[in-house]
């Protein structure tokens, strides 16, 4: 058995490390970016279904305006956004406009990588549109 030395084997595991981290940083970084993005598109309508809530109220008003509070009602518009998204998906009229909008996709070649490794993760992982596991 040939023993290798110290610094081959820091680096061997140096390599190791980093195969092991890149995919996790990337990940990170995608679920980083898609939060932040969608809560710039929820916040809007977060504003409105805070000022829907309590017109008669300016104190209320206030309170579900603060920044936190905001934040909180934004994540939880997002939530019901996803969670009705994953509801329409699982129906056959939703699945249609889903193999469109591939095909459009799919003629956008950049994209189209894109979008088939972001698939190919979700897939991997095992999760799928009807919510079942491998």
């Amino acid at each position: 058995m040939n023993k290798s030395s110290w610094p081959q084997r820091l680096g061997r595991y140096t390599v190791i490390g980093a195969i092991i981290v890149t995919p996790m940083v990337l990940v990170w970084l995608i679920v980083t970016f898609l939060f932040r993005e969608l809560l710039l598109i929820g916040r809007p309508v977060a504003t409105a279904i805070a000022g829907v809530l309590v017109p008669d109220s300016p104190a209320l008003s206030a309170l579900i305006r603060n920044e936190v509070l905001l934040s909180l009602l934004t994540a939880a518009v997002i939530l019901f956004v996803l969670c009705a998204l994953g509801w329409l998906t699982t129906r056959v009229l939703w699945q249609r406009l889903v193999r469109r909008f591939e095909a459009v996709i799919g003629k956008l070649p950049l994209l189209d990588t894109i979008y088939r490794a972001a698939k190919g993760l979700f897939t991997l992982t095992g999760a799928s549109a009807e919510g079942k596991t491998r």
